[in-house]
């Protein structure tokens, strides 16, 4: 069994990518795919009174399962884009922190050392040069007398705007042609990871279901595992 799951928030909404043998046809047999059969039930971890029977999450998750149809390859590279992005973002905090050992640590993210190295590589190019463009703004405040704070010791002059947003525009053009090799490279790891996840469930049924948590439902849905007895990958969104 296979779950990724990603950092909860206090508001959040979560994609779930849920494989089963065949399409559920009846609530009974989603509840046999996801709790055995087996009544019981599920306390929330956030609400010490609050909890669901597995045959309350079997009613939910058959529901919204009813009009649903096997995720296409559109949906599956959208939500999978998702998730590339956000572990590639662990990957860039790492790089910024020099963590090598939490570079190493995050597991599934690409198979090809190839385009690991390249990828890192790329971020460290990026953050130099935010700090030559961070530098080169500090200096460009203080020749018109506006403090790093963003307070100002006077209005902020038409000279100043024009001289800005010259300087933005220039780093923009350095760094976007090295942003749009990141882009195509992570773009090519998700094509991947779809093809593998297709090429791995020949002849089962998967399908997409969201859920957020603006309900005390749908939170219970989105945070608490209720998938854990079927295959599935979680993608927050946050």
């Amino acid at each position: 069994m296979k779950t990724r799951m990603s950092l909860v928030s206090n508001s959040s909404s979560s994609s779930f990518i849920v494989v089963f043998p065949h399409k559920p046809q009846t609530e009974d047999e989603i509840f046999q795919f996801l709790f055995n059969g087996q009544d019981g039930q599920i306390d929330s971890c956030y609400d010490d009174n609050y909890h669901m029977t597995h045959r309350q999450i079997s009613s939910i998750a058959f529901k919204d399962c009813f009009n649903k149809n096997k995720a296409t390859l559109k949906e599956l590279t959208e939500e999978f884009s998702s998730l590339v992005y956000y572990e590639f973002y662990k990957i860039e905090e790492a790089v910024k922190k020099d963590d090598i050992q939490a570079i190493l640590d995050i597991d599934n993210f690409c198979e090809d050392s190839e385009s690991i190295t390249e990828l890192i590589k790329l971020t460290r190019e990026l953050e130099q040069m935010k700090k030559e463009e961070d530098m080169e703004h500090a200096t460009l405040r203080r020749t018109f007398g506006i403090l790093l704070n963003g307070q100002k010791t006077d209005e902020e002059s038409q000279e100043f705007k024009d001289a800005d947003i010259k300087l933005r525009q220039f780093w923009w053009k350095k760094m976007s042609p090295i942003g749009k090799k990141k882009q195509k490279i992570l773009d090519k790891i998700t094509k991947e990871r779809v093809q593998e996840f297709i090429n791995d469930h020949k002849g089962w049924w998967y399908t997409i279901l969201n859920y957020e948590d603006h309900s005390p439902e749908g939170s219970f849905m989105e945070h608490q595992n209720v998938f854990r007895h079927v295959e599935n990958i979680q993608i927050c969104h946050h």
